[in-house]
């Protein structure tokens, strides 16, 4: 018994040098917490532990990954936008956090939270503008681009959980007000061509989702951007109608 556990202890001190050998020469400064055998297992015992993090680490964003996705494939078949106002994911108490008592909260499972579609932080919207007294013909050569960052003020107001960020009403509201200080809305005034004080969202702003469907129903103003097939850092196209 003593000389099996002579052996392993043994092939232990070899296998530690082996790895402090190999540290030291990789990684130069780890020699100042290696000096003795005390701080050289310390400090093994860390970076063994530390490793260990980074890969539970890497396999919860591999899996957070997959879910997600398979959540955006999912939402991407759905041919009526209409029905994603039902979705479980919005509907369902089981993927939101909940106050149980004493003001502390019970979390979504691990597997729910990470099925949510993740917010859009970030969209560029190129936007056409468009003649609608004749023959809807585009007015200018290049559209219109506008690049818009969406921080938690922007989503605080939104009538689902705020995990899921901006809803479409205010991405339309921004358009408007950005197309509004823009310096070429200020040279169709002067124009006086068309009739800009009646400018509205629901009547002239006309925005596309990445798959090309027309988001201009009145109910899909209130579903946040990522439950309508769009994703940070997509580009969106928008018409303006000018009449």
């Amino acid at each position: 018994m003593n000389q099996i556990f002579n052996n392993t202890n043994t092939k232990l001190l070899n296998l530690e040098k082996k790895i402090v050998s190999f540290l030291t020469y990789h990684v130069p400064f780890l020699k100042l917490y290696l000096y003795d055998n005390i701080s050289t297992r310390i400090t093994l015992l860390l970076i063994f532990l530390g490793a260990l993090a980074i890969i539970n680490e890497l396999f919860i964003t591999i899996d957070m990954f997959f879910l997600s996705r398979s959540t955006y494939q999912e939402l991407k078949k759905v041919t009526n936008l209409e029905d994603l106002l039902n979705h479980e994911l919005l509907t369902d108490p089981k993927y939101f956090a909940k106050e149980i008592e004493n003001g502390n909260e019970e979390f979504e499972t691990m597997e729910h939270f990470f099925k949510k579609p993740v917010h859009v932080s970030h969209v560029s919207v190129f936007c056409a503008l468009i003649n609608g007294k004749d023959r809807f013909q585009p007015i200018m050569d290049r559209p219109l681009k506008f690049t818009f960052e969406f921080t938690p003020e922007d989503f605080e107001n939104s009538k689902y959980s705020q995990d899921y960020g901006c809803d479409l009403y205010h991405l339309k509201l921004k358009i408007y007000h950005f197309f509004k200080d823009s310096s070429i809305y200020k040279e169709l005034i002067e124009k006086g061509e068309f009739d800009l004080d009646n400018f509205t969202l629901s009547k002239n702003i006309f925005l596309y989702n990445p798959m090309d469907e027309l988001m201009d129903n009145e109910k899909l103003n209130q579903l946040p951007l990522c439950f309508l097939k769009i994703e940070t850092g997509d580009r969106l196209k928008c018409e303006l109608i000018l009449k």
